[in-house]
């Protein structure tokens, strides 16, 4: 398991880490923490399967709408696409919504 940790501050994407599936799994699984001040704001959770270009907010399976924790949180990635060959993997970003916000963000994987 790979755990990568990221500080997080201000209203701007924020790279918290690369979809990378194991060669051994069939999909990338892991799990997002984040942790901190959020600054009365919330927290866009996005994917960019194209290097950054583009980023798609994640969408809560259970619930059908996009995640925006405004507390902390801990948010299952079980699965989320990978490339086959990890050549171009995909971006795991988070976005706070309020300038003032502080936040921690962990990435853990079954890298």
């Amino acid at each position: 398991m790979a755990k990568y940790t990221t500080t997080v501050s201000g209203n701007t994407a924020t790279q918290v880490g690369l979809v990378i599936r194991p060669r051994y799994a069939d999909a990338f699984y892991g799990q997002l923490s984040i942790f901190g001040n959020f600054d009365s704001g919330s927290v866009a959770v996005q994917y960019s399967p194209d290097g950054g270009t583009t980023k798609i907010s994640l969408v809560d399976p259970s619930t059908g709408t996009a995640y925006a924790p405004t507390a902390n949180a801990v948010i299952a990635l079980n699965p989320l696409g990978a490339t086959a060959d990890n050549s171009n993997p995909s971006i795991l970003y988070v976005t706070p919504s309020s300038a003032g916000a502080a936040l921690t963000a962990i990435l853990e994987d079954n890298r």
